[in-house]
This record gives structure tokens, sequence and C-alpha cells, in this order.
């Protein structure tokens, strides 16, 4: 889990950047979100797409390696 920032520009940043050296960027328009970060292990750059949910502000996606894939999302943080 990773705590994340969006700027004014719709480019989202890690609250405190590591060595995944994560980057994505929200589409306003069409709530589809892309980016990419580095795989812990490999330490090659891994892409990862998904969309976000008006009613829920949820965002779902996936990520896909040279050999596997897996799941993506984005919360909104809790209040309180």
């Amino acid at each position: 889990e990773i705590a994340l920032n969006v700027t004014p520009t719709h480019t989202v940043r890690a609250v405190t950047p590591g060595p995944e050296a994560l980057s994505l960027v929200i589409r306003p328009a069409t709530g589809l979100w892309s980016g990419s970060f580095v795989h812990p292990v490999t330490r090659r750059r891994v892409p990862v797409s998904g969309v976000i949910f008006h009613k829920t502000s949820r965002g779902d996606g996936f990520l896909l390696g040279p050999s596997q894939s897996g799941p993506a999302s984005l919360t909104p943080r809790s209040e309180g």
C-alpha cells in the first residue's frame, strides 16, 4: 500500500517516494488512470492501468508483468 496525492495537473505522486518509482496519471474526462512502477525483484518497469468509478471514487485495474498479471486498485483515504 502506497499513500498518494493527486496534483492539480492530475499527476499522482507518492506521499513518501520509494524504490518502486511509482508514476500515475489520471484522465478526469474519462476516469482512466495509467502508469508504471519498478518491480522490486526484477527491477523492470511494469505498466498498470484502470478506471475510477465516479459513484464510489474507487479505481480498479490491473498490472501486466512479463509472465504474470495482477489486480491494482486506488481507494480514497479515510477521513478522520
